[in-house]
């Protein structure tokens, strides 16, 4: 009730203040355990939060149940979650069922688990990834990494070959190259070294030369803006919106404003929405029933704020109309380049003379 003025002396108030500064005997912060919660939830697209309940049947205790670990079961034709840590299985009930611990558990009793997933096509128990889309991105991304770090490991020796013409190297000479290429030129540390190759025989000629086409550093940058943009889009993120692009690119602040209207409404508010329920249902269990719990969405106050401050900034005649247009990305405006300061003198000449 917005109306009521007394809240903080409320007990039930006090009873979700105290849960949310105390989640669990760990000393975790409630704000960490809520983001592994989601973060789990966009990585696999199901997250597992476990509640440990009182003797009177409310929630004491909420951990983070690692997804990685973790996996949905029917047993009986009853659900249940299962976290495995080696040969250890710790059974779990979902959340608000009453169910038996089954015999093969071995447990005295059993947490809840108040479970956070997508919508998946093929099954019920686990969520989709909104990530699914942008698979093939993710690992050619991570294959240019690791193909740079190969090739700087091997200081780029693997795209040569030595040619002998006219004649032959002998076996010492061999061995001495082999040595050579195995201890001076592996590893990012041996760049810069020198290979001197020499031959007895005056009509053998040797040449290094490339058995690859050159990867140019152009495409390798591009490959990974690439992915990025496509593993952004896969997520519903303009890629401006996480200082990817720059607001030049798409015409200033009036751009960014609508995109943050458009990924607040498509995005955050359908998730905002989605957490406050599941926050519900966990206030309920606390026997909390007068105030909830609700995440905060995205905004663009702080756009204002910096629109606000540069206009003060304008105003103040500390920064004249270009800078100003230049700070959202906008061009600058051609102005009269007549000095004011020239005008009042010819005005002032003008009143003295008459």
């Amino acid at each position: 009730d917005t109306e009521r003025e007394d809240y903080n002396n409320d007990l039930e108030y006090k009873k979700l203040e105290a849960f949310v500064e105390s989640p669990n005997t760990e000393g975790e912060v409630f704000e960490d355990i809520m983001i592994a919660w989601l973060a789990e939830r966009f990585n696999y697209g199901h997250g597992y939060l476990e509640c440990v309940p009182s003797l009177k049947n409310e929630i004491a205790e909420i951990y983070n149940l690692r997804a990685i670990n973790s996996f949905a079961k029917l047993y009986y034709n009853n659900l249940y979650y299962i976290q495995k840590n080696s040969n250890k299985e710790v059974w779990f009930r979902p959340f608000g069922k009453e169910l038996t611990v089954p015999a093969v558990s071995k447990q005295k009793e059993m947490n809840e688990v108040l479970a956070l997933k997508n919508y998946n096509l093929r099954t019920k128990y686990y969520g989709f990834p909104e990530w699914y889309s942008a698979t093939a991105d993710l690992v050619l991304d991570r294959s240019v990494i690791e193909c740079r770090i190969r090739e700087f490991d091997n200081n780029l020796m693997i795209q040569f070959i030595i040619i002998c013409e006219g004649g032959e190297l002998d076996t010492e000479a061999l061995s001495q190259i082999k040595k050579f290429l195995a201890s001076n030129y592996k590893g990012v540390d041996k760049a810069g070294k020198v290979l001197f190759l020499n031959t007895d025989n005056p009509d053998a000629k040797i040449r290094i030369e490339r058995i690859d086409k050159d990867i140019k550093e152009v495409s390798y940058l591009k490959t990974r803006e690439q992915n990025r943009d496509f593993i952004l889009a896969a997520h519903g993120v303009a890629a401006i919106l996480l200082g990817a692009k720059t607001s030049g690119q798409l015409g200033g602040t009036t751009e960014i404003k609508d995109l943050f209207k458009i990924f607040n409404e498509t995005i955050v508010k359908p998730e905002k929405r989605t957490l406050k329920a599941k926050l519900k249902m966990l206030c309920t269990r606390l026997g909390v029933t007068q105030f909830y719990l609700e995440p905060k969405e995205l905004t663009i106050d702080t756009l204002k704020e910096m629109v606000d401050y540069v206009s003060a900034m304008k105003s103040a005649d500390i920064i004249d109309k270009n800078e100003a247009r230049q700070e959202f990305g906008y061009d600058a405006v051609e102005e009269d380049n007549e000095d004011p300061t020239l005008t009042k003198i010819y005005d002032l000449s003008r009143e003295v003379k008459q």
